[in-house]
């Protein structure tokens, strides 16, 4: 009601025939912004609510795991983020229960007494069903929480949030881990700004987890690589200004006798698949170029001395496993509608970047192959970095399974 009379003055004031100055107007813009911005996720938490509620009536809950440990994956592309903490679990004799709705999930291949599998179905049924789980604790890397159609049961105890990756919690959407109970970072970055989003919001501090980046635990970092590859590795959706421009930079980079791996992000195959069509017919006959459209991306990292990127978790890969400099193509991203838009700070990523890489803005990209050869490699920078900005690397399962129990005997 409070956010409804708001917006009712707003929508009805007087003309007061008053001078806004310039400033005072991106102000307001911004704070209308937020204003429309809420309302929307608060509409549509509304209509997922009432829909969660009969899904429900038509379907009984079965998923009973009262006082016991449940993990939830959405899908198998995450299965390489739960894998060292299933391990870990098992390897400390803790039973527990890892959901999943992707049948292909390679937890299947767990052969322990102490790792309780099932598939729930596609991602809709899914969520019909754990929206009324009973489980003592729930860890997810799925954000908004309670925001979207995913909702917390009244019979889980607690909901831990176990961030897959060391990037920043500026990308994540609105109020990605507002209701959760506790988050299992990877640096003291996430930590801070969680921190500021709780302060701003008015929020109950959660607990924040000092854990690690997960799958940094299975890596082998690989020493070997052909000098002429250059690693193309735009993110996908509109937020990303390599993409826009990917056609110009690898024209350029063939034209300078680069040998070129052009890799997209795994989403860009269903959200702009005729963008990746265009490109691969215009280059797939070039001798010196490559679409990597393998799963992992440990071939085409480990093939190149220098990646250009946008500000995406392959950055972070490229740096902390292989120890090489990434090429940033930087725009003025909007970011309204995600977590940044709230933040005070910049991403952290261009600290990091500004220390072991090079930041280039999207209006200077035809010098790309100029920019490429200025890079140089100090490999104890990157140590340095990675001992700076992580917590426990390639120790982190170990460490998430420590706190996990921790907080199975506190609850």
């Amino acid at each position: 009601m409070p956010l409804i009379t708001l917006i009712l003055l707003f929508a009805f004031v007087q003309d007061a025939h008053a001078y806004i100055d310039p400033g005072t107007g991106s102000i307001l813009i911004s704070f209308l912004i937020s204003i429309v911005i809420t309302i929307i996720y608060y509409l549509k938490s509304i209509f997922y609510r009432s829909m969660g509620f009969f899904s429900s009536s038509k379907k009984s809950n079965n998923l009973d795991f009262t006082d016991q440990i449940v993990i939830y994956n959405e899908g198998n592309n995450y299965w390489h983020v739960f894998k060292p903490l299933v391990e870990a679990l098992c390897k400390a004799g803790v039973h527990f229960n890892y959901l999943s709705s992707d049948k292909d999930d390679h937890c299947r291949e767990i052969d322990s007494e102490y790792c309780n599998f099932l598939y729930l179905g596609d991602i809709n049924k899914s969520i019909i069903m754990l929206n009324h789980i009973k489980a003592k604790i729930v860890v997810m890397t799925t954000p908004q929480l309670e925001i979207l159609k995913l909702r917390k049961s009244r019979y889980v105890k607690h909901y831990c949030h176990l961030l897959h990756a060391p990037v920043d919690i500026h990308t994540y959407k609105k109020f990605a881990f507002d209701y959760f109970d506790s988050v299992m970072c990877t640096s003291q970055f996430q930590v801070d700004n969680l921190r500021y989003l709780e302060s701003l919001r008015n929020r109950e501090p959660k607990l924040l987890l000092e854990t690690g980046c997960t799958y940094y635990d299975d890596f082998n970092i690989s020493e070997e690589f052909c000098d002429d590859y250059v690693l193309v590795a735009p993110t996908w959706g509109d937020k990303s200004a390599l993409l826009k421009h990917s056609k110009d930079i690898m024209n350029t980079l063939l034209s300078a006798d680069f040998k070129v791996i052009f890799r997209p992000h795994p989403q860009s195959y269903i959200s702009e698949n005729d963008k990746m069509r265009d490109i691969e017919n215009e280059f797939e006959n070039h001798k010196n170029f490559i679409f990597d459209k393998e799963i992992s991306n440990q071939s085409s990292l480990g093939k190149s001395r220098v990646m250009i990127a946008d500000f995406s978790g392959i950055v972070w890969d490229y740096c902390f496993l292989y120890q090489r400099m990434p090429i940033v193509i930087d725009s003025d991203q909007k970011m309204y509608g995600y977590e940044g838009y709230d933040i005070s700070t910049r991403n952290s990523i261009y600290e990091i970047i500004n220390e072991i890489g090079k930041i280039v803005d999207e209006k200077d990209v035809g010098s790309i192959d100029e920019i490429i050869n200025t890079v140089k490699t100090d490999k104890s920078a990157f140590s340095a970095i990675r001992e700076k900005y992580l917590f426990n690397f390639q120790n982190a399962g170990p460490v998430a399974a420590r706190q996990l129990l921790e907080l199975n005997e506190r609850i």
